[in-house]
């Protein structure tokens, strides 16, 4: 799991402007309770396109995740 995430994050940081490897960057931080480093990921993407999906389902899956579910709710709701 260590080298898999070492390896998201070399690929994250080679393709800055790859939405779905930023995308599922976010979502490896999420699973290793980097919350806020997920977050950090995501709301770029969505400012760039805040019509991107699969972003905003991320950012709302991380932000249940963290455990603050009615900020989850609000982009749940948008999605």
């Amino acid at each position: 799991a260590k080298a898999g995430f070492d390896t998201l994050e070399r690929l994250a940081a080679a393709r800055p402007d790859d939405r779905r490897v930023q995308i599922l960057w976010a979502r490896a931080l999420a699973a290793n309770l980097r919350f806020p480093d997920a977050e950090a990921v995501l709301i770029p993407l969505l400012k760039k396109d805040p019509e991107d999906y699969d972003a905003a389902l991320a950012l709302a899956d991380v932000r249940y995740a963290a455990g603050v579910p009615a900020r989850a709710g609000i982009v749940y709701r948008a999605c």
